[in-house]
């Protein structure tokens, strides 16, 4: 889209303009002072409905030219240019947000594959305990089932009155655990028993 306002404004700056209008009649156009000045030589030329546009320096050459189309002359509509502005203000938010949301995905992702790595190494760790403990559980049972079969056997045996002596018997199981030797008790009268 040709922009009227830029072609008139770039360097070298006019000093005044001359345009024709469609049925040829020319008219000279002073460039007016002040900040909207290109606005209202703008406004000047598109109300003029002027189809050839000379742009002239003070000793009255032409600097630059342009042939205008009946769409450069009418130009934008207001609300048309003001509506194209906002949907291009829209579309930069929707891009920011897209852009947002895409980094927002991606370290969730990058989160929920580093959670699922630690659970499965915590897993992984968790089956071994469980393994140990479950080892050391059945080690603890043979052994209580050791200590089970020995007491037996040793209140199996009869004492002097014909009944278990359980004490001597137990004494017996713990010493013969640590390896040693135990001394059988004294007799009522001082003299020790012969083994």
């Amino acid at each position: 889209m040709f922009d009227l306002r830029r072609f008139l404004s770039r360097s070298p700056i006019p000093d005044k303009l001359k345009i024709t209008n469609h049925n040829g009649e020319e008219q000279i156009i002073q460039l007016p002072p002040g900040r909207k000045r290109w606005a209202n030589v703008e406004e000047t030329v598109r109300t003029s409905r002027a189809q050839d546009l000379q742009l002239l320096n003070d000793r009255g050459e032409v600097i630059r030219a342009k042939r205008l189309s009946e769409e450069e002359i009418e130009g934008e509509d207001d609300v048309e240019a003001s509506g194209k502005h906002d949907e291009k203000i829209i579309q930069r938010a929707l891009s920011a947000q897209a852009q947002m949301l895409d980094r927002y995905g991606a370290r969730m992702n990058d989160a929920f594959e580093r959670g699922a790595a630690a659970a499965s190494t915590s897993q992984d760790k968790l089956v071994d305990l469980v393994e140990v403990l479950t080892q050391h559980l059945t080690l603890a049972i043979n052994n209580l089932h050791t200590m089970g079969v020995n007491y037996a056997n040793a209140t199996s045996g009869q004492g002097d009155g014909g009944e278990p002596n359980t004490i001597q018997a137990i004494i017996g199981m713990l010493a013969a655990s640590k390896g040693m030797v135990v001394q059988p008790p004294p007799e009522p009268n001082g003299k020790a028993k012969k083994p």
